[in-house]
């Protein structure tokens, strides 16, 4: 038997720590799911840029890991829950990749499977109290974000760095104070969760205005008084820079709400704010572009467009 002034349970989604804790945690249901795979491509698919592509296809995220290797991310609605399970789940997943809007779909869904093909629930999960008498959480054990955000490791570091601040900042007490840890974290993972919400309403969930909903959030991103860009930027500045009066639940429901599109044309419907904002944390150098590809450069970070 071991014991232990204090407990850091980092054991994942079905921490066992929590349950013993009686720690609880809120839930918030998939509208999206996250299919994944490991593939060497063929010839003629650039390596030097990551790239993110979204339109009436569902939203196609890859991941260069080495020169013939990357990693390719699906992400749509209910109907990608079992679409890609199975033996002939491979195939299916790349099929499904060359369909997309990325400008090397057709020699992208020539890949070959270099691991498995795994599909996960764009779910996310909470608690405002991520510790107990002695005990504490953090990373998935404390509650995970849709993993369309892509921010499981960065949170699991934020919350390393906090927990060891609070141990060593408690003057060698056996039970620290976690409530500023709790506070922070709940903050946090609100902003990201709806950040999570904006995306997956925008460009991955099933539904007939698809299009519509991806040049919607383009031309929003594309306003300078965009409502949407404060709260995505979030991802990457860090969830505590969008500012309170930017934090709108309302943002997914009104991207869901888009009229579709009238047949041969194209109708810009960029989100107003209802209040005058503050002043804005990253200044006005982003851009919108719906219905296209998003090309990131691994060497520089820059952002361009593929028309």
């Amino acid at each position: 038997e071991v014991r232990a002034q204090l407990i850091v349970g980092a054991d994942g989604r079905r921490s066992t720590t929590r349950r013993q804790a009686g720690i609880s945690l809120d839930q918030e249901e998939a509208t999206t799911w996250v299919s994944g795979m490991l593939v060497e491509h063929p010839d003629g698919v650039p390596n030097e840029f990551d790239a993110t592509a979204a339109g009436e296809h569902p939203l196609m995220v890859l991941n260069h890991q080495s020169d013939r290797r990357t990693r390719v991310y699906l992400c749509g609605g209910p109907s990608l829950k079992e679409r890609h399970a199975g033996p002939n789940g491979p195939r299916r997943f790349l099929e499904d990749c060359g369909t997309t809007c990325y400008p090397w779909a057709p020699q992208l869904a020539q890949a070959k499977p270099a691991g498995p093909c795994a599909t996960f629930p764009g779910d996310d999960s909470w608690t405002d109290t991520p510790f107990a008498r002695n005990v504490v959480l953090i990373g998935d054990a404390a509650g995970h974000t849709d993993p369309i955000m892509g921010q499981g490791l960065s949170i699991a570091l934020r919350d390393v760095r906090i927990v060891a601040e609070t141990i060593t900042g408690s003057g060698g007490s056996c039970s620290p104070d976690f409530s500023g840890y709790g506070a922070e974290r709940s903050r946090r993972l609100e902003r990201l969760r709806l950040a999570a919400n904006i995306i997956a309403a925008a460009t991955a969930e099933d539904a007939p205005n698809r299009r519509a909903r991806v040049d919607l959030l383009g031309d929003d991103l594309a306003a300078e008084d965009s409502r949407i860009r404060p709260v995505l930027f979030g991802g990457f500045a860090g969830p505590e820079t969008v500012a309170d009066h930017a934090v709108d639940h309302s943002l997914p429901d009104l991207i869901r709400n888009v009229p579709s599109l009238r047949r041969g044309g194209r109708d810009p419907v960029p989100l107003r704010r209802s209040v005058r904002p503050g002043p804005s944390v990253l200044g006005q150098g982003a851009s919108g572009h719906g219905g296209h590809p998003s090309l990131r450069p691994r060497t520089t970070g820059r952002v361009a467009s593929c028309q």
